[in-house]
C-alpha cells in the first residue's frame, strides 16, 4: 500500500470508524454467570436433556447437571466429535435453537444452547 492509500484508509476511519475512546468499564462479577443462567432455566423448567453446540473446551458443558446431555464440537470438548451442520442433518429429535450472530453481523450457528425433551 502506498503512503497515500494509507493516509486515505487512516482519514477515513477517523470519519466513519468506531469512536470508542473511553474504555467500557464492566463489573462482570455483578452479573449471573453464563453456567448459572443455564442451570437455574435447566431446574427452573424442569428440563430432562441439555445439547450443546460448540463447546470447546467444555467450560460450561462439564459444569451443567442434568439427566441427559450431549455436547457436539468438531475439534475437542463435549460428546460428540461432528460438526453442527452434520449432527442436524442427521438427527432425527427436534430442536429449540438459540443463536448468536458472528461479529460481523452475519447470521450463522456459531453457538447453540440447546434445551429438547
Amino acid at each position: 500500500m502506498n503512503k497515500l492509500k494509507i493516509k486515505i484508509n487512516k482519514i477515513y476511519y477517523y470519519i466513519f470508524g468506531e469512536k470508542f475512546f473511553k474504555k467500557i468499564n464492566f463489573e462482570w462479577h455483578k452479573y449471573p454467570s453464563r453456567y448459572n443462567v443455564i442451570q437455574d432455566t435447566i431446574f427452573r423448567k424442569k428440563y430432562k436433556s441439555y445439547l450443546e453446540i460448540g463447546c470447546f473446551d467444555d467450560e460450561v458443558f462439564s459444569k451443567i447437571e442434568i439427566e441427559n446431555k450431549v455436547g457436539v464440537d468438531p475439534e475437542k470438548g463435549g460428546t460428540i466429535r461432528d460438526t453442527s451442520d452434520n449432527f442436524f442433518k442427521f438427527n432425527k429429535i427436534k430442536f429449540y435453537r438459540w443463536t448468536s450472530p458472528l461479529p460481523s453481523g452475519e447470521k450463522r450457528y456459531k453457538e447453540f444452547l440447546i434445551f429438547f425433551e
